[in-house]
């Protein structure tokens, strides 16, 4: 998702838009427009991505930590994984 949208941005980004559309709203074209919502679209999927990429390691430390006999190191595993999200949310806002 990540990448299709950094294309996508990229892409319109290089688009030349036809005279037609060459408006002014509220003081901002057309262009204008269209690359604030493909920013906010590409931060989305970007912070998206590394939730996700959380989601995934801390799944596998966990599998691996289940293998073990002492369960002090699952506990340290959601701690960390829920620090970082929390973490993340925090530097977004």
């Amino acid at each position: 998702m990540f990448v299709v949208a950094f294309v996508s941005i990229v892409t319109l980004h290089k688009l030349r838009f036809p005279a037609a559309w060459n408006i002014d709203i509220y003081g901002n074209s057309l262009k204008d427009i269209f690359h604030a919502i493909g920013t906010m679209v590409l931060v989305i999927s970007f912070i998206w991505l590394l939730l996700r990429s959380i989601d995934f390691i801390a799944t596998i430390l966990e599998r691996k930590a289940n293998l073990t006999s002492d369960f002090r190191d699952n506990q340290l595993i959601v701690f960390f994984r829920d620090f970082l999200r929390s973490l993340l949310a925090l530097q977004g806002s």
